[in-house]
């Protein structure tokens, strides 16, 4: 059986260990088992409990959210994972329209803002996101299919002139579709 104190236990789930101490406080973790020099000590089925909220909260889910479906993993979890989903299209579409804004008002200054960014910057950071060229194509090419002006908006904020952004356009139109990328 395995033993772990708290910071060890902090360290194999990757998590803080003020953060364990919160998820303790919070009711999500059992109060632990205590050494004789009163230690809390941790067990296995803790570490797999740990992970499963830490599971929980990288897909947005409150800890609030959380704590019903620790100890349930049939259509509670579902209900809450469809949920949050649900919010997630929802979050994505309201980032979009803002994205639509910026670039209008970006249109109507005559010099680029400083720090706006640019192609360069853009496809830097969706490189460090982990997307390669092919990942990015798709992305360029969801985007005409679903949204052909936003698309046309969102190239001419990062500054691409219009023969590169034609080429960009006409690439997109001619990816591949998948039935993932398709228009609903």
């Amino acid at each position: 059986m395995a033993d772990y104190r708290v910071g060890e236990l902090a360290r194999a789930c990757g998590i803080s260990r003020t953060t364990l101490l919160h998820y303790e406080r919070q009711g999500l973790l059992r109060p632990p088992a205590r050494s004789q020099a009163n230690y809390r000590r941790y067990s296995e089925a803790d570490r797999l409990r740990l992970l499963r909220i830490r599971e929980l909260r990288s897909l947005g889910l409150s800890l609030t959210q959380i704590a019903p479906l620790l100890d349930d993993s049939g259509s509670g979890v579902e209900a809450a994972l469809r949920q949050r989903f649900d919010q997630l299209g929802t979050e994505i579409a309201q980032a979009r329209r803002q994205q639509q804004q910026i670039v209008e008002l970006l249109q109507g200054c005559r010099e680029r803002p400083a720090g706006a960014m640019d192609k360069n910057a853009w496809s830097a950071l969706m490189r460090a996101s982990g997307m390669d060229d092919d990942g990015m194509w798709r992305w360029h090419a969801a985007f005409e299919r679903r949204e052909p002006d936003g698309h046309r908006q969102f190239l001419l904020g990062l500054g691409v002139d219009d023969n590169e952004l034609e080429r960009i356009r006409r690439w997109s139109r001619e990816y591949p579709v998948r039935p993932a990328d398709a228009v609903e």
